[in-house]
């Protein structure tokens, strides 16, 4: 009888591994895929069949390398029309905490970001993001405004003093 059994869970265990190559075969060699559409995320759009595609201009060697060095440096972080300061950084969480309060929609917010002309084109998306996270996160995990704010600003000014000094000591 332990002979039997000893077979019976021999033959479980071949068959289970079996079972297990043949699955690992068939996701690797067999698979094949149908549908070879590009996700809606990756932002490329292949171009019809029937259109032919154009290669991109040719330009001369000058204008590449020009188009890659400047003899210019950056303008620094205070002339940058793109950088805010911590101050105004602050004053915008603080109208989107507010936002929050008062009972305005995810879309709302966004919104008001997206048009709100202290908000640098460039920054937009850094704040839809705190927004999102903001909204989806439970009340009882949101870090009160003040406190928040409080933080937010020691942190932004420790890390101008850092890039001020960054220069300075190069």
């Amino acid at each position: 009888m332990k002979a039997f059994g000893k077979f019976l869970l021999l033959l479980v265990l071949v068959l289970g591994l079996t079972f297990i190559a043949w699955k690992v075969l068939e996701t690797s060699l067999f698979n094949e895929e149908d549908d070879i559409t590009p996700s809606p995320m990756s932002g490329v759009v292949a171009p019809a069949a029937n259109t032919p595609v154009e290669p991109p201009p040719i330009q001369n060697q000058e204008d590449l390398y020009q188009s890659t060095s400047s003899d210019e440096p950056p303008p620094p972080l205070e002339t940058r029309a793109d950088n805010l300061t911590c101050q105004a950084s602050v004053t915008i969480i603080g109208k989107i905490y507010d936002l929050k309060e008062s009972g305005k929609t995810l879309d709302e917010t966004n919104e008001f970001i997206s048009n709100d002309d202290s908000v640098p084109d460039a920054q937009v998306s850094s704040f839809i993001e705190f927004a999102n996270t903001l909204w989806n996160s439970p009340a009882e995990k949101i870090v009160p405004k003040a406190a928040f704010l409080k933080n937010f600003l020691q942190q932004c000014q420790s890390l101008e003093k850092e890039q001020k000094a960054a220069p300075a000591a190069q």
